[in-house]
């Protein structure tokens, strides 16, 4: 499911590799507006990395889905695809959503 969403950036993990190819990906946390509900998101495509920042206002688009771990646990994976600055997207490249 595909959702567009404003949110408050509260923190920003360090962008981390994996995978032959060193994929990278970058995790954030956010907070919703207006319920106020921070959440962890995360993306790969890398044009979208440098306007992720903490307490910048995002304009988002992300997918989510929901995963069975390892350990039993329900997880919520919330994959950013876009950002728009302005309505207009950040991401012109055909990377890797």
């Amino acid at each position: 499911m595909t959702e567009r969403i404003k949110i408050t950036v509260t923190e920003v993990k360090p962008i981390t590799e994996f995978g032959e190819k060193h994929t990278k990906k970058l995790v954030f946390f956010g907070k919703t507006e207006p319920e106020g509900k921070t959440l962890q998101y995360q993306s790969y495509r890398e044009s979208l990395f440098e306007t992720v920042k903490v307490g910048a206002v995002l304009d988002i688009e992300f997918e989510t889905k929901t995963r069975e771990g390892s350990d039993g646990n329900t997880y919520t994976d919330r994959k950013v695809q876009q950002i728009y600055v302005n309505g207009q997207p950040v991401a012109q490249d055909k990377g890797f959503a």
